[in-house]
């Protein structure tokens, strides 16, 4: 009879634990459509907590990201790169600006993780006071913003990867710095080269047709 009653208490235990077992932080890639042959277009980042129980692992003080883009082996002008990491300013690849870390004092640092390989990306962002932490909710926030260039790409479409395969997979930090590689799961995502829409593209067209039949009206009316 002892030995049932331990079974259930531990089993009860386990019920209770159970949603915190199953507590993940989520980070995962917007799907896009890019324009082709453009720089400086954004490729948005989010994360959300799985389930919500109360539990400090939805708390998080960083972000270090590992990021390849396509297969990893194209330079710019035949394949989508990161912007600037190409030349001497890194820092244009990957923006925290306008993301949840906004409103903290905290480190940024992005550079290429092999110089010379546009498509690899390395950003770690961490806030310098512990207790500056932010808590992921279940809804998607944005935590960065890829920037990439598709000069000389005209199509096709392309991975995202947040595990480079080299590198430790992209993972969020503890309030006091720990690395939370077992607590975040990825979501890898893609993106399209495309040009627009056939209604966009008419669109455009129109609505440039009328100024020009506008700026023509003025003129001849002067």
């Amino acid at each position: 009879m002892l030995k049932h009653a331990w079974i259930l208490v531990l089993v009860g235990c386990s019920l209770v634990n159970a949603p915190l077992l199953r507590a993940d932080l989520i980070l995962s890639v917007g799907d896009v459509v890019l324009r082709p042959n453009t720089a400086n277009q954004e490729i948005p980042v989010f994360a959300r907590f799985l389930d919500a129980p109360t539990s400090s692992i939805a708390t998080v003080g960083g972000l270090q990201m590992y990021v390849r883009l396509g297969d990893g082996s194209g330079i710019r002008g035949t394949q989508p790169v990161f912007q600037g990491l190409d030349s001497e300013d890194n820092s244009l690849g990957v923006s925290f600006d306008g993301t949840v870390w906004d409103g903290g004092e905290a480190k940024t640092i992005v550079r290429p993780i092999w110089e010379g390989f546009g498509q690899y990306a390395g950003a770690f962002v961490v806030f310098n006071t512990r207790g500056d932490s932010r808590l992921l909710t279940t809804s998607d926030q944005l935590v960065a913003k890829l920037r990439v260039d598709t000069t000389g790409v005209t199509s096709g479409t392309f991975a995202v990867q947040l595990d480079d395969g080299v590198n430790d997979p992209s993972h969020f930090f503890s309030d006091s710095g720990d690395k939370l590689l077992g607590a975040t799961r990825l979501q890898n995502g893609s993106f399209t080269v495309a040009v627009p829409e056939s209604g966009a593209v008419w669109a455009l067209v129109m609505s440039s047709a009328v100024g020009i039949f506008g700026r023509r009206s003025r003129l001849h009316g002067s």
